[in-house]
């Protein structure tokens, strides 16, 4: 009987018998043939297990987007990692990848050196593997032991393409039953493959020879020439090369006698040595072979060189241990690659997913140690793009966390506080202080990724863009180049990259030393379309299975950023190590509070949609797009949250969108943006149409830009998302999914919810969208339009509700109505403070740039800086602020806000008044002396001007000036009532209204007169020269500018700006000869003589 391994009788089992058979008996005369069948085998093989194990239905995912055998073999991984890691061995998983591989070369090449036959009986070895589990696992046929197939006439080759024909044949009709699964595996049938599954896992082993060829295939792929049988020193000599990467098995370790499974020489470097363990072993448990051999190694100089010194316990720098098995997270003892840095005696063995190639261990050698990089991340204090006190706490617990050697780190920072700015800070200081040589940032969208790479071409380090300083590759395939120092990409393009077959040419584990994650709460998707290319990425555990891989592959420390963090962010990174929440950022003044939700409630809502059997109701159809009629079978009822869902609800949307032209202005410019969250793609349009003939129908002319939609369907959606961003319209815009996460509009004033979400993190990441401040505008809070009741759903787990009681609570209430000293109980206390700070970040907010500058200077310190002391405050040390808050109460400034009134009016009189009284300009001086005097021991600076104006310093000046303003008295007025009542121009400035009204005197002196008088005192101390004069024309130009100059020299020419501008003290000083204290003071004595 000829001897082979598919020696069956099962009818059911013919096509796959005949097809191994002939293979087999092809191996000796036609090997490339054979491999090219044990290919198409393996295929029919998979795709039928695809098949009997219903995984297309279990998976909620689509069979014909699974129609290589490398997207099948992905798929074996994907169900492991989703219903349980022994559901397929990882050694069949494995040994499917092989023998694709192999087969693809047999059928692409015409002629290759590998078609061998003993590359042929390998192969024939791996599909026996397969073979063997398949007739464990589905079949009630007993398994055999492999057997070496007989050499014998395998007659025609038509009969071997005939077979190859007929497996194609059946592989195909698998396909197509594959593509029609709905039902799912009986739970009592799964149960019981796990279980033999399990068993079989048990008892199987690889031999020795198939771990080697699954070990070489994996230096292959990073870059090493590996060949076992061929480049073996005990077989064959073989000796390192210059130039040459070489992974040699078996190399001699002449003062022990002992052999090292695999040295990795690049060139004529000694860098790595590797243990290959058997298939079955704990790689974990014992990794004392590896340093043993390590400590071995001796220096040969005629045959290799050492990269580490020779007075090192271990003369090898890096050292692995492997017994072939794929990574898998939950069998991290028996499985991947673990590694260890053998130059630091406190560096551990950790697991890998794949092996460094040589690049990457070049890399290793020649970057700066990490205890000299963790010294310099310790002493940097230069903080270029993160200046606030939040950001720079954060960077700081980063950088702690990684000289503590944690690996995994969490970050969690609330929407709109900056985490870009932080992430490039922190990537800043770690390539700057060479703790990285390369690092990845991952974002989960190509606009994230689109917005990164702008602020990292905006920002600069004195006049060079940090894009230049470190080479960002930006939202590219392919390896990054070897300059590369920041790699921006998605987290989509990464998985194509990484687990597609990429060949040699794949990214390896060691490309990056970190990686920094963007928006890291992603995973949320349950509520969530599939956009920009995510059409791969069927469902929460999908992603967050695929996500980790990404995570998991590379040997780097990874960074996850997030406001709102998801379970998954939590078991993968940790606990934040830093954390700024969003109620502190609201009173911090940093982002802004929502105000009361307004629940918009309609009649279809309230009660839902009731439909009853036999009603024949119209249906629209999302694949065909074609409207058509049914007969309902049964009662049907919908809930708002199917609105638009499963049933299109056209009277709801038309009834909200209504009611939305009452409170939303498309054409205000001052009154922000409006971002509508829509069910799907198609409730999005409906939104659209509904929202333009609303406004129609209101009689409120709109432009047909102001009103978008912006969805992943949309053309040229990045186009739109800036727009959104930067133009005037669109000003409403209609989304789904697509604009929950990390894009930044500040001007959004207004979230309108049109559908219900089940995820909080989703809530969140929606409601901060409209978080952020914008200045331009005076946003001082947000406004919610809730119209399915998400707001009171999520109110009790989400962590940005309302920071206030009561929104309608402003300064003006907490200064005239509240006492801090009033509240006994601390929750009551700690609630009437953040009230109150949140009213007075409000109230800042309202006002321009300008008058928060003007307000800074009148009080004589930073009011937000001031207004963050306040949460720290207890009742008393909060009442002893109040003056200050009834300044700020007082202050006045010219809002944005007017009211117009059109009615007609005439002239009665024409006649001037002073002052917010409207007084007589005689009564509006007197007032002003009276203010003046009572005020002389609050003001400080009035004593000074009284008794000795050469001593007063120009901000005490202009801190007088401002109070005398806020209280009504400017000089323009004082000037205009002194000549109503003398019938005279008068010139004289503030501080000579102040003296006369102080010393009793009739006299005032016009500035212009003093300044004359002082100048001329200087121009006569000395014999100037040309250049001099021209020094002291400046200084009588301030002089008439801002009446007085400083107390002294110094103070004068370092705190003016024209003058600190010219070099300051030092080179005025110089300019005129040494003399500039002598200037100044003889200004001083001479001005108000």
């Amino acid at each position: 009987m000829v001897k082979t391994n598919f020696d069956y009788e099962n009818e059911e089992l013919k096509i796959f018998v005949n097809a191994g058979k002939k293979a087999e008996k092809f191996i000796y005369q036609e090997p490339q043939e054979a491999l090219a069948v044990f290919r198409r085998l393996a295929e029919a093989l998979l795709t039928d297990v695809l098949e009997k194990d219903r995984v297309f239905a279990e998976l909620r995912i689509t069979a014909n987007l699974y129609r290589t055998q490398d997207e099948r073999i992905k798929l074996l991984k994907k169900y492991n990692a989703k219903i349980d890691p022994d559901s397929y061995p990882m050694n069949v998983i494995d040994a499917f990848y092989v023998v694709k591989n192999a087969g693809n070369i047999a059928a692409h090449e015409l002629e290759s050196s590998s078609f061998t036959v003993a590359k042929a009986l390998k192969i024939d070895k791996l599909i026996y593997a397969i073979w063997s589990w398949y007739l464990e696992i589905y079949t009630y046929e007993e398994t055999k032991a492999y057997v070496e197939p007989e050499r014998i006439d395998p007659g025609n080759i038509q009969d071997l393409k005939k077979e190859i024909a007929e497996l194609e044949k059946q592989r195909d009709n698998l396909q197509k039953q594959n593509e029609q699964q709905s039902d799912l595996l009986d739970r009592k049938q799964r149960k019981e493959r796990l279980r033999k599954n399990r068993r079989y896992q048990q008892r199987q082993k690889l031999s020795e020879d198939q771990t080697r060829e699954l070990i070489d295939n994996q230096l292959k792929q990073a870059g090493w020439q590996a060949n076992t049988k061929e480049l073996n020193y005990k077989k064959n000599h073989t000796m390192p090369e210059k130039g040459q990467q070489m992974a040699i098995a078996e190399w001699y370790l002449p003062s022990s006698g002992k052999y090292i499974d695999y040295a990795l020489f690049d060139g004529l470097k000694l860098v790595g040595i590797i243990e290959a363990k058997k298939w079955d072993e704990d790689i974990s448990g014992d990794l004392s072979q590896a340093k043993e051999y390590a400590s071995l190694v001796e220096e040969r100089p005629e045959v290799y060189h050492l990269t580490v010194d020779s007075a090192n316990q271990y003369k090898v720098p890096f050292i692995y241990s492997t017994n072939g098995r794929s990574y898998v997270e939950q069998y991290r003892s028996k499985s991947g690659i673990w590694f260890r840095d053998t130059r630091n005696p406190y560096n551990h063995f950790r697991a890998l997913a794949g092996w460094h190639s040589p690049e990457d261990l070049r890399a290793l050698l020649n970057a700066t140690s990490h205890q000299e990089a963790d010294e310099a991340l310790k002493k940097e204090a230069n903080f270029q793009f993160a200046d606030r006190y939040y950001q720079i706490a954060a960077i700081k617990a980063v950088e702690h966390a990684i000289i503590a050697k944690q690996d995994r780190i969490l970050l969690q920072m609330a929407t709109g506080t900056g985490k870009t700015r932080t992430a490039i800070e922190l990537m800043y200081h770690l390539l700057k202080t060479k703790r990285a040589k390369r690092i990845l940032y991952l974002v989960d969208r190509n606009s994230l990724g689109k917005q990164t790479e702008d602020t990292l071409k905006n920002l600069k380090v004195d006049t060079t863009a940090l894009a230049k300083i470190y080479n960002v590759k930006a939202l590219t395939s392919g390896k990054p180049d070897r300059s590369t120092k920041i790699h921006i990409a998605t987290v989509q393009s990464m998985i194509r990259q990484l687990f597609d077959d990429n060949g040699t040419d794949k990214i390896t584990v060691g490309a990056y030393d970190f990686i920094v994650v963007d928006e890291a709460h992603r995973g949320y998707t349950l509520d969530k379309e599939m956009t920009e290319g995510e059409e791969r990425i069927y469902d929460e555990q999908d992603y967050v299975s695929q996500y980790r891989r990404v995570i998991d592959y590379f040997d780097a420390v990874k960074i996850a950023m997030t406001a709102t963090p998801a379970k998954h962010t939590v078991e993968i990174f940790g606990h934040a190590v830093y954390s700024y929440s969003y109620r502190q950022a609201v009173l911090d003044g940093y982002l802004v509070d929502h105000n009361t939700p307004y629940h918009f409630k309609t009649e279809l809502a309230q009660s839902g949609i009731e439909l009853a059997k036999d009603d024949e109701v119209q249906v629209f159809d999302n694949e065909t797009h074609k409207m058509g009629t049914e007969t309902l079978a049964d009662n049907v009822k919908f809930d708002v949250s199917q609105f638009n869902r499963q049933i299109i609800a056209s009277g709801y949307n038309r009834a909200i969108a209504e009611k939305l032209t009452d409170y939303v202005d498309p054409t205000d410019e001052m009154a922000g943006k409006t971002l509508i969250f829509a069910v799907t793609d198609k409730h999005a349009d409906d939104v659209v149409i509904a929202l333009k003939e609303a406004y129609e129908k209101a009689g409120i002319p709109v432009p047909d830009d102001a009103i978008q939609k912006i969805t992943g369907q949309t053309y040229d959606y990045e186009q739109a998302i800036k727009n959104f961003k930067n133009e005037r319209y669109p000003s409403v815009v209609v989304t789904v999914d697509l604009l929950t996460t990390g894009i930044d509009v500040p001007e959004i004033t207004n979230i309108v919810f049109l559908r219900q979400v089940r995820s909080r993190i989703l809530y969140e990441q929606m409601i901060g969208r409209a978080t952020r401040l914008c200045d331009r505008i005076h946003k001082d809070s947000f406004n919610i339009y809730d119209a399915v009741g998400i707001y009171d759903k999520m109110k009790p787990v989400s962590n940005m509700n309302m920071v206030v009681s009561d929104p309608h609570h402003d300064v003006h209430y907490f200064v005239t109505q509240t006492d801090p000293t009033a509240y006994q109980d601390p929750d009551d206390f700690a609630q009437y403070r953040d009230d109150l700070v949140t009213a007075i970040n409000r109230k800042l907010q309202r006002m321009p740039q300008e008058a928060r500058s003007d307000f800074n200077e009148y009080i004589g310190f930073d009011v937000k800086a001031w207004v963050q002391t306040l949460e720290h405050k207890n009742p008393q040390e909060l009442a002893d602020q109040m003056p200050i808050l009834t300044k700020l109460d007082n202050f006045k400034y010219q809002g944005r806000k007017v009211i117009i009134y059109d009615e007609k009016d005439q002239v009665t009189s024409v006649d001037r008044s002073y002052g917010e009284k409207n007084i007589r300009p005689e009564d509006y001086l007197q007032a002003f002396n009276a203010y003046v005097n009572s005020h002389k021991n609050e003001l400080l600076g009035l004593e000074i001007i009284q008794t000795r104006p050469q001593d007063l310093s120009l901000k005490e000046l202009n801190s007088i000036v401002l109070e005398l303003e806020q209280a009504g008295y400017n000089i323009k007025d004082l000037q205009s009532a002194e000549k109503k009542v003398k019938g005279e121009q008068t010139a004289a400035n503030i501080i000579s209204f102040i003296r006369r009204a102080m010393m009793t005197t009739n006299t005032l002196e016009d500035h212009e007169v003093m300044v004359k008088r002082a100048m001329n005192k200087v121009y006569g101390m000395a014999d100037w020269n040309v250049r001099q004069q021209k020094w002291l024309a400046r200084i009588e130009k301030q002089l008439l500018e801002n009446q007085i100059l400083g107390k002294n020299a110094r103070q004068a020419f370092d705190e003016i700006t024209v003058f600190r501008q010219n070099g300051g003290y030092r080179r005025i000083n110089k300019e005129l000869g040494g003399k500039a204290d002598e200037v100044v003071a003889l200004i001083n004595k001479n001005l108000y003589a």
